[in-house]
């Protein structure tokens, strides 16, 4: 399962980071929240855990979220709110691990995953 995205533009003039909508082709509907979505995304070696990010700008604060799907179950977690411009994601040993603008890193672990 590919998301779409759609509707992008500069998160803010000159930015090398967009701002788009999303949706999927699909007879599965996921409950995924009304945001602004970057054009980032990733996916478990089987196909089970896609993540998105989700701007998070309050005040026009840089900031990101990971969403989870579990397409096993339909189910979507929000993750924590991060700091800075997400640049890269990626499933590595059981978690998505991501970077983000200026020099930070984490990762998270989808529910349900060992």
């Amino acid at each position: 399962m590919v998301p779409i995205f759609f509707d992008c533009k500069e998160i803010r003039m000159g930015a090398p980071y967009s701002c788009c909508r999303v949706s999927f082709q699909s007879d599965v509907a996921f409950d995924l929240p009304e945001r602004n979505w970057q054009d980032l995304w990733s996916h478990s070696d089987d196909g089970r855990y896609i993540a998105l990010v989700a701007w998070d700008t309050p005040n026009n604060d840089p900031g990101f979220r990971i969403h989870v799907i579990d397409t096993s179950t339909n189910s979507v977690t929000e993750h924590q709110r991060n700091s800075g411009c997400c640049q890269t994601l990626r499933w590595v040993n059981n978690h998505f691990e991501w970077t983000a603008f200026p020099g930070s890193r984490g990762s998270v672990t989808p529910v349900g995953n060992p």
